[in-house]
């Protein structure tokens, strides 16, 4: 039986793209990162996010470990897969809704 969603949490942050990473650098880390989503955003900055999906009375726990995982899939791009990438830029709104 699939346990329904009751809520979808988008995470979604940014970095500076000045390693000039092209769509196959994308292509790579998308296929060794399989739960994340890594693309040229219209400003050529790299764009990463994750879509954590929340069954009804999930636990705290749930969204913890998610970020949690997102942050590492951050270091492990960073470091494994970027080079050394600029800090972050802060996020912007979007018709999704508001980035964290």
């Amino acid at each position: 039986m699939v346990t329904p969603i009751a809520l979808a949490v988008h995470l979604r942050t940014y970095l500076n793209n000045e390693h000039k990473l092209q769509t196959g650098d994308m292509n790579r880390i998308n296929a060794a990162m399989l739960w994340i989503k890594v693309y040229l955003d219209e400003d050529g900055d790299v764009a990463i996010e994750m879509d954590v999906h929340l069954p009804k009375n999930a636990s705290t726990e749930i969204p913890a470990t998610a970020l949690k995982r997102f942050e590492a899939a951050l270091t492990q791009m960073v470091t494994r897969h970027a080079a050394a990438a600029s800090p972050l830029r802060r996020a912007r709104p979007t018709s999704q809704g508001q980035d964290i």
